[in-house]
This record gives structure tokens, sequence and C-alpha cells, in this order.
């Protein structure tokens, strides 16, 4: 299952519309801690996580996720309109498995993605890891 946060209704239903039709079982939530709920009671392999939010942002959550036992081989994917430095060097230091700048890349390369992420067992790493690159 993937697990979509993202505070922007359009954004979670264009993005859960897009995995669901590539044929990944999707869940979505609209705050972090709601997505923390369903993480904890579902067990994703994979979580697309924006980064503002009201309330705990996509770093809290990162670092809540980090703190639990059965959640810390979860893969994330962090898809944020925050183009800067200071957030992919943030994402990468929290094992981030990649950042999307929303806009700024094909979707086609963040289903390839997320493909070969839902693929492998949990606590593998991917030959992909870059939390620095945004696709353009």
């Amino acid at each position: 299952m993937i697990l979509i946060i993202d505070d922007a209704p359009d954004l979670r239903a264009m993005f859960q519309a897009l995995l669901a039709n590539a044929g990944f079982p999707v869940r979505t939530a609209a705050t972090a801690a709601d997505g923390l709920t369903i993480a904890l009671t579902q067990k994703p392999k994979l979580i697309l996580l924006d980064i503002c939010m009201p309330g705990m942002d996509g770093f809290g959550f990162i670092r809540a996720v980090h703190k639990i036992e059965c959640l810390r081989d979860v893969k994330i994917i962090i898809l944020s309109g925050m183009d800067s430095t200071v957030t992919k060097e943030k994402a990468a230091a929290l094992g981030v498995e990649h950042v999307f700048i929303k806009g700024k890349f094909e979707i086609i390369e963040l289903l390839s993605l997320v493909d070969q992420l839902v693929a492998q067992p949990a606590g593998a790493e991917s030959s992909g890891k870059d939390a620095s690159t945004a696709i353009s």
C-alpha cells in the first residue's frame, strides 16, 4: 500500500488516481497526524509526503516515523512545492528516497521510482537514492 499525505485535496486526488490507475493500492491523509495513524495501522511500503502542511510538517512526520520501530524501513518520497537547497539537504539527512518538486517532474519518472521502491524488500537500499535532485 502507498500512503499519500498532502493537505491539498486536488493534489491528493490526482496522485491517488494516478497511482491507483497504475495498479497500486493507495490510502490518503490530509494531515501528517492522520497519516501517522494510517501508517501505524496499515504499514505502507511507500509514503508520498508533502512538506508544508498545517500542524506537524513533513519533516516532523519523518522524524516521528523514524522513532517507530515498525515504520523505520518505510520508504518516503517528498512531493513539495518548496524548491530549495535547505529542503533537499534536510530530506537527504532524514533518509528520504527522492524529492520531487511539484510541477517540475515527469509523471513517468515518479511512477518508475514508485514501482522500483515498492518492488524492493523492506530495508533494501534504493540504487537511485537521490534526495538532492529535482526532476525538471
